[in-house]
């Protein structure tokens, strides 16, 4: 008598059958790893297979003669779903007034009562705050979504494109969000600080960025928005609390260019030096001819005040001049009206020599007539006097800008 060995793992397949896989497959050796076959003896049945009218499930989705699985079998199977391809189309769908036949009831868009939104500017979308529960559709002046937070501008709703314009375009709660705020990148730059919290009374002080004639040509400074009203454009500073020698040269031997195109330092409140090429001076005091330049030497008080302040081009050596008054240490100001701006290496003084490079104690770039005249290293802790017997221990300067 003959035995024969049948190999473990083929008895096994034999006794527990096909476990978990039930569907034929390419190769044609009656095993495939998918599952999901509902009748494994027709081969045009199973999961993905085209529904037909048959009174089979042939996608093996639970619903017979219904390919887009809403529970209601297509007209074209004897039913009463008008689109089998859309399974929010069907005998006991909602009808809404969006151009299709949602209930099969052979009528397009004949809906009930439904929530409307004001749509006073036309652009699609309506005041939530302005809402009635009103019958049909299309109905002029009325829309079904909501979220317009200018009902009045039709370039402001829920989707616009976000600009830089200091308005919520896209209605989503942030103003010029793409920059984070206006001023608060290039591309959203303001025309001044002062323009900044006109748009946003709630803007606090910190960088931004600002471009006074709107050409794109954007530079960022520290904007004061607490001082006296804020909206205090920074120009300029010194202090000199420890200043180290690299930041002591970038002011004494600070060249025509550095100056007056290039500027130094950061505008970063924890910065110790930093200054605004000229050539933005001059275009802040052009755009905005009636100003205030302060100047900080006690406190951060802007005590030092010029009003109506020009600041020539290049061409003009970058000449200081002022039509208003002039207050607080009003003498240590009121020599220099008139004078051009004198670096290391462009002398412009009354001086034999160069005050902002010889005259110990008075350095860097200022407008100087005779060197006895307020500058950036004049902040090394020395005592200063001017006329009137005024003596002031200049520890470190700021200059403001602010249109008025």
């Amino acid at each position: 008598m003959k035995r024969y060995v049948i190999p473990f793992s083929l008895l096994t397949l034999l006794v527990l059958g096909q476990d978990s896989c039930s569907e034929e497959d390419a190769d044609g050796d009656g095993w495939t790893t998918e599952d999901g076959d509902c009748n494994d003896s027709n081969p045009d049945v199973h999961p993905g297979a085209e529904e037909v009218c048959d009174g089979v499930d042939n996608d093996c989705d639970g619903y017979i003669d219904d390919a887009d699985g809403d529970g209601f079998k297509s007209a074209e199977c004897g039913g009463w779903d008008c689109d089998d391809g859309d399974a929010s189309v069907h005998p006991e769908a909602t009808e809404t007034c969006d151009g299709v036949d949602d209930d099969c009831d052979g009528t397009i868009d004949n809906a009930g009562e439904q929530t409307w939104f004001r749509d006073a500017d036309g652009d699609g979308y309506g005041d939530s705050d302005n809402a009635e529960v009103l019958v049909g559709c299309d109905l002029d002046g009325w829309s079904l979504d909501g979220g317009d937070c200018d009902d009045g501008d039709d370039a402001v709703h829920p989707g616009a494109e976000e600009v830089c314009d200091g308005v919520d375009n896209d209605c989503n709660g942030e103003v010029d969000e793409l920059s984070d705020g206006f001023g608060g990148s290039a591309d959203c730059a303001a025309l001044s600080c002062k323009d900044i919290l006109d748009l946003d009374p709630d803007a606090e002080s910190g960088l931004y960025w600002i471009d006074p004639r709107g050409d794109g040509d954007a530079w960022q400074t520290y904007c004061d928005m607490d001082t006296d009203s804020g909206g205090w454009t920074l120009l300029g500073k010194t202090v000199n609390s420890n200043l180290s020698s690299d930041e002591r040269d970038a002011i004494h031997y600070g060249t025509w260019l550095d100056y007056s195109e290039l500027g130094y330092g950061s505008p970063e409140p924890d910065a110790k030096i930093f200054w605004a090429p000229l050539v933005e001076w001059n275009e802040l005091t052009s755009v905005f001819s009636t100003n205030v330049l302060a100047i900080d030497v006690d406190a951060n008080t802007h005590d030092i005040r010029m009003t109506d302040v020009s600041i020539a081009s290049q061409d003009g050596g970058h000449e200081i001049y002022w039509t208003g008054a002039v207050s607080g240490y009003a003498q240590i100001v009121t020599g220099v009206k008139g004078a051009e701006f004198t670096t290391y290496d462009n002398d412009n003084d009354t001086w034999t020599y160069n005050c902002a490079k010889d005259n110990i104690g008075y350095n860097g770039g200022w407008w100087y007539t005779d060197c006895y005249q307020l500058s950036m290293l004049h902040s090394n802790n020395n005592l200063y006097a001017w006329d009137e017997n005024v003596e002031v221990a200049v520890d470190y300067l700021y200059i403001w800008f602010r249109e008025d």
